[in-house]
């Protein structure tokens, strides 16, 4: 898999902004992966999230996960 790249939004004078980053999932090559790629892949999204939910690099701000429904994406972060 290739690495995705995460788009740097601009910054407001107070230093705060808004990244709505839409994914969607290859769901042909998803289920063509094993068992095990799939359960590493999860693994490894499930610690991002855990990282970005614990604001590991700013003592301030939010980060959330949702679903998307009837929108072009899989999931938002």
């Amino acid at each position: 898999m290739t690495t995705p790249i995460i788009p740097h939004p601009p910054e407001t004078l107070e230093g705060w902004y808004a990244l709505h980053d839409f994914r969607r999932v290859d769901w042909a090559r998803w289920k063509a992966l094993g068992s095990g790629e799939r359960l590493a892949a999860v693994e490894e999204l499930a610690d991002y999230l855990r990282r970005a939910e614990a604001h590991a690099d700013s003592a301030e701000g939010a980060s959330a996960l949702y679903r998307i429904l009837g929108h072009k994406a899989d999931f938002l972060l």
